[in-house]
């Protein structure tokens, strides 16, 4: 739920993170600091990160054997996602629902409320619902994602 012409990056800022999550392995660490992140290629040597002890980052709440599953299949990933600015908010012309995971240490909360206060702010109704949750929630707790997309659906 980023706003036009901002990035991830932007709002991590604007809700007071403007250095890079501790998990985040850098490939290239000078990428970071550029502000308008051009990528010339998807290399691991070329704007990409990874993240480190990917478990207690992004998978905690979940059984570790099943979480070896999903963190043997990470690739790196582009450090684009994180500075590429918004060309298209598409809440601004479909309804949206967000799950806050209170547990994520990926996203920090204080960017997750600030991802949808400043969609607020510019007028979308958005539906907020909280879960105890890591970043995985769809692993960790898929039954409560799943009512949680039937009731923003109108489902239930």
């Amino acid at each position: 739920m980023v706003s036009e012409n901002l990035s991830l990056s932007d709002v991590k800022a604007l809700a007071g993170h403007t250095e890079p999550e501790p998990w985040l392995k850098f490939l290239d660490v000078s990428v970071y600091v550029v502000v308008e992140f051009v990528p010339t290629t998807n290399s691991y040597q070329d704007g990409n990160v990874v993240a480190e002890d990917v478990y207690e980052n992004m998978y905690h709440d979940v059984e570790r054997e099943e979480a070896d599953k999903y963190i043997s299949r990470l690739r790196p990933h582009s450090m684009y996602t994180f500075a590429a600015k918004t060309r298209s908010a598409a809440w601004r012309k479909i309804p949206v629902a967000y799950l806050v995971c209170e547990n994520d240490k990926a996203i920090p909360v204080a960017v997750q409320d600030a991802l949808v206060e400043g969609a607020r702010k510019e007028g979308a109704e958005v539906v907020v619902e909280r879960v105890a949750a890591s970043h995985s929630p769809y692993i960790s707790q898929p039954k409560a994602v799943a009512d949680f997309l039937l009731r923003a659906a109108g489902g239930h």
